[in-house]
């Protein structure tokens, strides 16, 4: 909730919020399905001992086949400090690794 202004900019889900915690269910019930079946990965980024919710992150298949796009968002708290970067070269290393692709997409906006 104390990032949810900042979210409601960028991410799509976050303009239905607050929602119930039965929604809310819900919604990572079909991320958690969507990573299973190969078709989206979406993942929580947490501190060292699996405490505090730094932000998401996230492989997306948005783009061309043969390529992923890379997605995550930084709770209020937690920015410039280097997460996104570490979120990002971390999912560089799996996209290219893991899942073999040819390309790697990460867009912004300043």
């Amino acid at each position: 909730d104390e990032s949810l202004e900042q979210l409601k900019i960028w991410m799509p889900w976050a303009s239905h919020e607050p929602t119930s915690l039965a929604a809310k269910v819900q919604r990572l019930r079909l991320m958690r399905s969507q990573f299973d079946l190969d078709q989206d990965y979406a993942m929580g980024a947490f501190n060292l001992t699996e405490s505090v919710l730094i932000g998401s992150t996230g492989l997306h298949k948005r783009a061309e086949v043969g390529s992923l796009e890379i997605g995550y968002w930084v709770h209020s708290a937690h920015q410039n400090q280097g997460f996104a970067t570490e979120m990002a070269q971390t999912l560089a290393q799996l996209a290219f690794e893991y899942h073999g692709i040819q390309r790697l997409e990460i867009r912004c906006d300043p």
